[in-house]
């Protein structure tokens, strides 16, 4: 039974790589349907923008074997240690897929089984979406639908105080904020925010100036902010921790049905990177 449960584990682990394998290849939950042609002049895409692809995978909440095979297989050191402890601590986990995915998990992934019942074990819950995002801009990635209550725990590392609270209409989101760096990298900073209660105004901070705009009540998590370096092609991995808990457990959890786990994945898709932009900056410094 053991020896059974183990090749299970092994069958599905390769299967997630096989839609990472797939994911960076640019194909199946990347595919993108061609645009029609039209003869209007090409709209002129901005200099310091890139274009990232967001998706979303659901896994069953109780096979924590499974799970811990799929991290095993992503490299979390992009993240700073310090980090990871405070994303750990409320159950948070994140990591890095790069473009070439090691070549003993390609050899089990060809050599793996293509059971039926290994494959219903994951789901994608959402289809791709693109989203253009300028230098510094701030862009929000909702993790789950709206809440009529949540409870949230937070546990802050730093004070070693521990909070919750219910939040009433309120939503998960992910702020997303892309800083465009030289050789077509970008630094792709995330901070956990719940939006929740009635609608105000905020004001956010921009390129060289503050922005208002309106929503619902924003309760931020900066203590929880985290960067990663990206290059074309490479996607952010965002979830949960095993035991989901906190609040890992209010964004990367569903609340109905059958227990899923969720795992965002975030690809820089493309860049546009103009040198002129580069060189524009320097001179005004």
């Amino acid at each position: 039974m053991q020896t059974l449960r183990h090749d299970v584990v092994q069958n599905f682990a390769k299967l997630f790589v096989g839609l990472l394998l797939t994911l960076l290849a640019g194909c199946s939950l990347w595919h993108e349907e061609p645009e029609p042609v039209s003869e209007l002049p090409a709209i002129r895409i901005p200099p310091d923008s890139v274009m990232i692809a967001i998706t979303t995978i659901l896994l069953p909440s109780n096979r924590p074997d499974i799970q811990d095979a799929i991290w095993n297989q992503v490299d979390e050191q992009n993240i700073d240690a310090d980090v990871r402890q405070r994303l750990a601590a409320n159950g948070f986990r994140v990591g890095v897929v790069g473009i070439h995915v090691p070549e003993e998990l390609v050899q089990r992934f060809q050599q793996g089984s293509s059971e039926a019942g290994i494959a219903k074990e994951v789901d994608v819950m959402q289809k791709q979406r693109r989203v253009s995002c300028r230098h510094l801009q701030r862009v929000p990635i909702m993790t789950g639908e709206s809440q009529a209550e949540l409870i949230v725990l937070h546990n802050n590392v730093t004070s070693g105080r521990v909070s919750g609270r219910p939040l009433t209409n309120a939503q998960c989101c992910l702020a997303a904020r892309c800083f465009v760096e030289p050789n077509n990298m970008i630094r792709l900073q995330i901070t956990p925010e719940i939006h929740h209660g009635q609608m105000q105004q905020h004001f956010i901070p921009g390129d060289g100036a503050w922005q208002i705009e309106t929503g619902l009540e924003r309760e931020v998590y900066d203590d929880l902010q985290f960067e990663s370096a990206l290059m074309p092609g490479h996607t952010l991995m965002i979830g949960t921790t095993t035991e989901a808990a906190g609040l890992g457990h209010a964004f990367f959890a569903t609340s109905s049905g059958s227990p899923m786990q969720k795992i965002m994945l975030i690809r820089l898709a493309q860049t546009q990177n103009d040198q002129l932009f580069w060189n524009t900056g320097q001179d005004q410094d």
